[in-house]
């Protein structure tokens, strides 16, 4: 299989359930290199406990940034402090409340994750006893979705808002911001199934799960009417006709 071309920034990062492994340049490098099994696993630490922790970076980066615009005065005589361009545009973005949101939304939702993690285990205890091993294998799949995709959502959602101006694009449908809201919404909408599936085994957690989905379905409306073309933008291998 030939490489396409940018394949990987469009794709949800969970290789052992992809395709088009041997034609992403990034996943033959890093089986090369050694940090990924033939499956597609990833090695090196870099597993699904690593999660919480990409949240919290990615937390941090925003938390300095604000703390450089709140200690930020305008240029005198006897400062030379000059605000940089990045800086500039995260002081003026008008979608910086979305991006904070989705990043608090889906760190609060690891949170009552790793809270679960007994109620979780018992769970799978039970479907391991009982013999259904094929819901076993559902329910950890749901787990295990819903907390890589929440980092995904919060890193697209930041890429495709953070530059976006409303300015004239050179193609107006075929162009990153587009791209990286698709991938947010996508998966997205598969968090909202999985939650949903799991509902119906954490039954005193309905009203965290309902609140979840109420969050989701609003973000996806607010995403889509901000980039209304969206579901139009082509993915390089997984929307080729």
């Amino acid at each position: 299989m030939n490489l396409i071309s940018s394949i990987y920034n469009y794709c949800d990062r969970w290789c052992e359930h992809c395709e088009f492994t041997q034609a992403c340049a990034i996943y033959v490098q890093e089986l090369e290199r050694g940090t990924l099994e033939p499956d597609g696993l990833i090695l090196m630490g870099q597993s699904i406990e690593r999660v919480s922790e990409y949240l919290k970076e990615v937390s941090t980066l925003i938390t300095a940034l604000k703390e450089k615009l709140e200690a930020y005065e305008p240029e005198t005589e006897d400062n030379e402090f000059e605000l940089s361009d990045d800086l500039m545009y995260f002081n003026s973005n008008p979608f910086q409340e979305l991006i904070d949101q989705t990043l608090e939304f889906f760190q609060n939702l690891d949170t009552w994750f790793l809270n679960q993690v007994d109620n979780m285990d018992r769970i799978r205890v039970q479907l391991l006893s009982s013999g259904t091993l094929e819901e076993f294998h559902a329910f950890d799949y749901a787990c295990e979705l819903i907390q890589r995709y929440g980092f995904l959502v919060a890193v697209k959602t930041e890429r495709a808002l953070f530059n976006y101006t409303n300015k004239e694009l050179v193609d107006p449908i075929q162009n990153d911001e587009n791209g990286s809201a698709k991938t947010a919404l996508i998966a997205v909408d598969k968090i909202k199934k999985e939650l949903v599936y799991l509902m119906s085994y954490l039954v005193d957690e309905e009203d965290v799960i309902l609140d979840a989905l109420a969050f989701l379905s609003s973000y996806s409306k607010q995403l889509s009417q901000i980039f209304p073309q969206w579901n139009e933008f082509k993915r390089p291998g997984f929307d080729d006709d």
